[in-house]
């Protein structure tokens, strides 16, 4: 009798915690919905344009002070 009730208790918990109201984000919950699906099919070619977006904005933005920072970081000017 008493595993019937801890039982019962244990289905009305994973039945609680089941039930995932819909993500809203306001004006960019299209954009969102559209978005994962491509994140979870295919991660590492959304990583990759990713990373590569990434790099090349903060070229634009830095310019030849992120060059020079690769430079300096590449010849290990900070280890004596």
């Amino acid at each position: 009798m008493d595993h019937d009730r801890i039982y019962r208790s244990l289905v009305a918990k994973m039945q609680e915690m089941a039930v995932v109201p819909p993500q809203r984000l306001g004006l960019l919950t299209p954009f969102y919905k559209k978005v994962v699906p491509v994140f979870k099919t295919s991660p590492l070619k959304s990583l990759l344009f990713l990373s590569v977006a990434a790099t090349f904005s903060a070229f634009i933005l830095f310019g030849s002070r992120l060059v020079k920072l690769a430079s300096i970081l590449q010849a290990g000017a900070f280890h004596p």
